[in-house]
């Protein structure tokens, strides 16, 4: 009995908190299917640093060690903004900027839209599987929320922000987080635990698959606990509880027998 109530006790005591990511989607959802997912951008009307930011916020949703998500940068296309919102682009994920917001916006983007929306992020799918994805950007000329009155730092923030719904990522109830609705305060470009619980979640390693043994990646894990609830770290985390509560049986076992008469 000891041995189960100890186990139970370093269950609850190891156990991570409760999600705060959701899912652009159903509960069900699987993300883009196709590996890699291929990138393109259109720079037409967008600020010059573009595609480097671009590059940065991709390299960022790579470095999750728990995930398996594999995005690759595929260079320039004609595809325009204006293009997008039907998803009859042949891309798998395309990236433009927009002059036009209100009408290029999938939703639809009214005065107050344009003034504080900068850029929106979507995806399309067949069942519960991505099949492509967007992010426009507004470049509303007179837009308070135009790209180009931001740094190069928070076109980064945003374009991983959208890539993250893109990749098929809500909104997180975690302030931290850079999938937070808000992203005013962020100056450094990092993911908190919570997205990358969720990206490993939408996309999880296959170790026994195509993917290499569990590896180091470059991550922010300032703000998250490092028991993030991938399924690495959980089995790590059954077996010490395990191994854990055997010992503590075994001992107290030995120390009644040593007890006994004779």
């Amino acid at each position: 009995m000891k041995f189960f109530l100890t186990t139970f006790a370093l269950v609850i005591v190891l156990s991570p908190p409760a999600k705060s990511f959701t899912l652009g989607g159903s509960s069900l959802l699987k993300g883009f299917q196709q590996s890699p997912v291929e990138v393109y951008l259109n720079p037409d009307l967008c600020p010059a640093s573009i595609e480097s930011d671009l590059k940065k916020a991709i390299d960022l949703w790579q470095s999750v060690p728990s995930s398996g998500l594999q995005l690759q940068y595929q260079g320039l296309t004609a595809t325009a903004a204006s293009q997008l919102k039907d998803f009859s682009f042949p891309e798998a994920l395309v990236v433009a900027c927009s002059d036009d917001f209100g009408n290029d916006h999938p939703n639809g983007c009214d005065s107050t839209c344009l003034d504080f929306v900068t850029a929106v992020g979507g995806f399309i799918g067949s069942g519960l599987s991505i099949t492509k994805g967007l992010v426009i950007v507004n470049v509303n000329s007179g837009a308070q929320a135009n790209m180009h009155n931001l740094g190069s730092a928070q076109r980064q923030l945003l374009l991983a922000h959208e890539l993250g719904h893109t990749l098929g990522l809500g909104h997180s109830s975690e302030p931290s987080a850079l999938m937070y609705y808000n992203l005013g305060g962020k100056q450094r470009l990092a993911l908190h635990q919570d997205d990358m619980d969720g990206i490993s979640y939408l996309y999880p390693r296959d170790e026994f698959g195509s993917d290499p043994m569990l590896a180091c990646g470059r991550v922010d894990m300032s703000g998250g606990s490092p028991l993030g609830g991938t399924p690495p770290l959980w089995l790590f985390v059954l077996f010490l509880t395990l191994w854990i509560g055997l010992r503590l049986r075994f001992r107290a076992d030995s120390i009644q027998k040593l007890g006994e008469p004779l």
